[in-house]
């Protein structure tokens, strides 16, 4: 594994094969233990009451920066699928999703391979499908 807060430093973030998750899917988002219960300190606490007073600012930043990338990613159309407000909806987009057109040509193991290179932060969607993650294996569900 690559150390935790670093990007690729162990040159092996892409090739890894977990389980039943695809080749290459991001190990920083691979999920080996069930029972996690994260809780928040009361440092953390005071520094999120702190910062409610700029709610407001951080929402509108995100808003922003959600409109940047959508007009810059305009042109990218045809080969990616890029994302839309529901109806009704009024998110503060935490993120860029984009999801690569079927047949469109770029490798996404390689274009997030680029990306990381850039500085540009990249995951996938999250832990993906949980059935299919290692914590899951010879566990029953539905």
């Amino acid at each position: 594994y690559c150390a935790p807060g670093e990007d690729n430093t162990c040159s092996k973030r892409f090739c890894w094969q977990m389980g039943d998750l695809p080749q290459g899917y991001d190990h920083k988002y691979t999920y080996s233990h069930l029972g996690y219960n994260l809780k928040i300190t009361d440092m953390q606490a005071a520094c999120a009451l702190a910062q409610m007073d700029r709610v407001d600012d951080f929402v509108a930043a995100r808003k922003r920066n959600f409109a940047w990338l959508s007009d810059r990613l305009a042109g990218c159309a045809d080969k990616l699928i890029l994302p839309q407000a529901t109806r009704e909806s009024d998110p503060s987009w935490f993120g860029y999703p984009i999801t690569l057109r079927e047949g469109c040509g770029i490798n996404r193991v390689e274009l997030v391979r680029y990306l990381d290179e850039q500085g540009v932060g990249t995951r996938l969607l999250f832990a993906g499908n949980l059935t299919r993650q290692p914590y899951m294996q010879g566990l029953n569900y539905r």
